[in-house]
């Protein structure tokens, strides 16, 4: 019976490491969309830096170009702002409509300077300039802070399925191992902890790697 209950707490301890290292990431990416949430940025316009160029042989491949290269920039103020560098918008938010198209349809965060421009900063060639102007608008990151909630509710919800998991997957091994245990009378005990430890090993790695 000893080490029965020895098994059960090893096991209950090999997921709550788990469970605690998932909740230190969760905690990590909560702070992070928390100190977003903080932020009030008031209306202002944008330093030089905030436009963006593009070039191409033609108008329609340097406005391409010049909206690719604004997309960017989002990505990297949107990581600025939030304080993660790693940090990467889902499809929605870098979605090229709604950026140029403003409220109510979208958020106004690419605008356009000017028609595309003959320029020659092309290695000596001929080419055309397109030229964005690129600002993160209050209702743009509005949204970006109801996207940021929307994440850690389903990184809670993940978190419990996980957790739940483990305790169920402690609950089944230690009840098939007595169970095992009291019908063999002991002789196969070594052999019963060695499969219990390997299906314990295989739930917490199924669970691990659960998208």
């Amino acid at each position: 019976m000893r080490s029965t209950w020895c098994l059960a707490i090893l096991a209950a301890a090999v997921v709550l490491v788990g469970g605690l290292r998932l909740s230190e990431c969760g905690a990590s990416g909560e702070r992070a969309a928390r100190k977003a949430a903080r932020k009030k940025p008031a209306p202002k316009a944008p330093p030089p830096a905030d436009v963006v160029d593009g070039y191409g042989d033609n108008a329609g491949s340097a406005r391409k170009v010049a909206l690719e290269n604004a997309k960017q920039r989002i990505v990297e103020l949107l990581r600025q702002e939030i304080g993660d560098p790693d940090w990467q918008p889902s499809d929605e938010l870098l979605d090229l409509e709604k950026l140029q198209s403003g409220p109510p349809k979208g958020w106004g965060v690419i605008a356009e300077v000017d028609n595309p421009k003959p320029t020659t900063e092309v290695d000596g060639d001929k080419a055309l300039v397109a030229r964005y102007k690129v600002q993160l608008t209050p209702s743009y990151l509005q949204a970006v802070q109801t996207h940021a909630r929307q994440e850690r509710v389903g990184e809670r919800h993940l978190l419990l399925v996980r957790v739940l998991g483990g305790v169920l997957a402690v609950l089944l091994v230690t009840t098939g191992y007595l169970r095992l245990e009291e019908m063999t009378r002991g002789y196969y005990t070594r052999l019963l902890r060695l499969a219990a430890f390997a299906v314990l090993a295989l739930a917490g790695l199924a669970l691990l790697v659960i998208a």
